[in-house]
């Protein structure tokens, strides 16, 4: 018996489909709006005349990789 069966009961092959469909989904829906955010993030910092578009364009990659590490840690715990 394996542990996922232990912890979860018998599993059939379509929920697990669904399961990893709905997860697949879910992932993919979360890493294109990180597109978006960045996006809009960018845009208004350039709209505002705050940055040089080069600027703000290359000072947003390492802070949205710092904020998307950081949050993952926190929920990590």
């Amino acid at each position: 018996m394996g542990r996922m069966e232990h912890l979860l009961g018998p599993i059939g092959t379509i929920q697990l489909c669904c399961l990893f469909l709905a997860l697949g989904l879910a992932l993919g829906f979360e890493f294109v709006n990180g597109f978006h955010d960045t996006a809009n993030a960018v845009a208004t910092v350039i709209y505002t005349h705050s940055l040089p578009p080069p600027v703000a364009v290359v000072w947003s990659g390492p802070w949205n990789l710092t904020g998307g590490n950081s949050l993952s840690m926190s929920i990590r715990g």
